[in-house]
């Protein structure tokens, strides 16, 4: 299946480039995709070295961004799911972990860039009663870090805090068209305080649907979800105009559609970060 790419710019409104910001700075889209890419990779069922169709592509394009940015790491939080997993979930994790922390390197990434943790008591995303909650366990959290390097002038890396923002707008999941699933409170109540705290960010939601919705509806459908979830993060006290929708339809599918499993990781948002105003 090809990956497609990023959501064309005639589908979000424009984004400012990066920014200082309280703290720091915000990584480079470029390096934040990176992130993202690196997130989404999937491996086949009960294995710990097969990946999933696209997952080749995804890393190429991830390296890639790397290769560009050699004072910049990045940390792999590996998740295997406890009951899919295909040996004791904590060797799981880091047999994988070590799997893409290889790739990235046959791909010209510096081994010392490249990290690798287990989840360990962090594992559980969503309920391990079906296999859509399976799958979005084991979901890959990424972290860009500095990384030291003698050169030109140090890039941007957002702040830690800000990252673990677009972390729990990744946990979001929809039941259906605009409504959360699980109990959303919590993350977006997390969000929102970090967004509270650092007032010179903006955010963009790009968000995602599978192949499964009709095809003459998904745009309206990643930009209705995207709305809901902007309306309740401005509930929370963020202005409006720091955060923008992104309706990317079915434009970037993880895994190729037609199971619970895939509909649990393509239908998702990926916030990017840059500065405000």
């Amino acid at each position: 299946m090809a990956v497609a790419e990023p959501v064309p710019a005639a589908a979000r409104e424009p984004m400012p480039a990066p920014a200082p910001v309280d703290g720091g700075c915000v990584s480079p889209v470029e390096l934040q995709e990176a992130a993202w890419d690196l997130a989404n990779v999937r491996f086949r069922a009960r294995s710990t070295e097969q990946l999933a169709a696209n997952g080749e592509a995804l890393l190429d394009r991830a390296a890639r961004a790397l290769r560009g940015y050699p004072d910049v790491a990045v940390t792999l939080r590996m998740r295997c799911d406890e009951r899919s997993a295909p040996m004791n979930p904590d060797v799981c994790e880091l047999k994988r972990g070590h799997h893409l922390r290889e790739a990235l390197i046959r791909r010209a990434v510096e081994p010392d860039r490249v990290h690798v943790l287990g989840a360990g008591d962090g594992r559980a995303i969503a309920a391990q009663g079906d296999r859509a909650g399976r799958a979005v366990n084991e979901i890959i959290e990424v972290s860009l870090d500095p990384h030291m390097f003698d050169g030109s002038p140090p890039t941007c890396v957002t702040p830690l805090a800000l990252q673990q923002l677009q972390w729990q707008l990744r946990l979001l999941r929809f039941a259906s068209d605009t409504t959360l699933a699980g109990h959303p409170d919590g993350a977006l109540d997390r969000a929102a305080r970090v967004l509270s705290e650092h007032a010179d960010v903006a955010v963009e939601l790009r968000v995602y649907c599978d192949r499964s919705t009709a095809s003459s509806e998904r745009v309206a459908v990643t930009r209705r979800r995207g709305e809901h979830v902007r309306e309740l993060l401005v509930q929370r006290g963020i202005a409006a105009e720091r955060i923008r929708v992104a309706a990317g339809g079915d434009g970037k599918p993880v895994v190729a559609s037609g199971t619970a499993e895939a509909r649990a990781v393509n239908e998702r948002i990926e916030a990017v970060l840059v500065g405000f105003p």
